[in-house]
């Protein structure tokens, strides 16, 4: 199990930063959750962590997350499922009645913004007509004006920032001492947070996720790869370049890679003009996708514009 699954927050009070939407997701549960929602924010600032704790805490139970089996709460990803027959058949056949206990069912969105706009169409439709019977959380990393209107107006709509570096530390913290992991400076901790500006995701898939196992206390040399001037430059190299798939192959030749580093950084220097695309390689290397081949598809997809 990765760390980012293993010490994923259990409930609200577990996630750290954005203290108001906790407070306002409180009030909601006492309430008996009944609104929509749109969770909106850059990646790895808490959107999936967030709903999985709402749910959990909703249903009183810890069999939500990654790979849920809660027969009252369903997982989309809109990066691979974006079109209509999914809204139409998936979520539709889930939304006829309501849950145990007599409580609403949960259907979480992931890359809502990935949605076609047929199926989004269709969600609100069925939005509409099963609001007594579930809530829709909807996760995006960005709100544009080009998502349907009349969707945005059935939800409140919740703004995650970017997490501060004494958050970033505390949790960086919390896990390196679970884990036994031991550092000669801690200090380095702070530039690891510095480094990651925000992204607990990526900070512990690319940096804690590397140290387990170590048995002795982490130096500068342990972690330098890191700070990895060349890497920095490979990555704003790939950015730029007119032949993205060779800049990589070159690259690859010569160096490991660390592939969700990779896919966060060049996602980052990109910008969000093809978010439905890093999404869609993200879900694949999360399920077993060959990392090389799905690295060619995104290249390739970047050099078409």
């Amino acid at each position: 199990m990765s760390l980012v699954e293993k010490y994923r927050p259990k409930t609200l009070d577990e996630i750290y930063s954005n203290e108001a939407n906790k407070t306002r997701l409180r009030s909601l549960l006492n309430q008996g959750l009944p609104q929509n929602m749109i969770f909106v924010g850059p990646p790895g600032s808490g959107k999936n962590s967030t709903a999985y704790a709402l749910a959990r805490e909703y249903f009183d139970s810890d069999n939500i997350g990654l790979t849920s089996e809660y027969e009252d709460y369903l997982e989309l990803n809109a990066s691979d499922e974006r079109g209509i027959d999914t809204i139409r058949i998936t979520v539709k056949g889930f939304t006829g009645s309501r849950g145990r206990d007599d409580k609403k069912r949960i259907i979480f969105v992931d890359e809502a913004g990935g949605l076609t706009n047929p199926a989004q169409g269709s969600l609100k439709v069925i939005m509409e007509k099963n609001a007594n019977l579930c809530c829709f959380i909807l996760s995006m990393n960005t709100l544009t004006s080009a998502f349907n209107s009349a969707i945005i107006s059935r939800c409140i709509v919740f703004e995650f920032n970017k997490a501060p570096i004494d958050d970033m530390v505390g949790y960086f913290k919390k896990i390196a001492d679970a884990e036994g992991i031991i550092f000669e400076d801690e200090t380095l901790i702070k530039e690891i947070a510095e480094k990651y500006d925000g992204d607990f995701r990526a900070m512990v898939n690319n940096s804690l996720q590397c140290l387990v196992g170590i048995d002795h206390p982490i130096t500068r040399d342990d972690i330098k790869w890191i700070f990895d001037e060349e890497f920095d430059d490979f990555v704003k190299a790939l950015a730029t370049s007119s032949n993205k798939k060779s800049t990589y192959i070159q690259y690859y030749k010569t160096h490991g890679i660390n592939y969700s580093q990779l896919l966060e950084s060049l996602y980052k220097e990109i910008g969000y003009k093809y978010s439905k695309t890093f999404a869609k390689v993200d879900a694949r290397l999360k399920f077993g996708g060959n990392p090389f081949i799905q690295f060619i598809y995104l290249l390739e997809v970047l050099e078409n514009g």
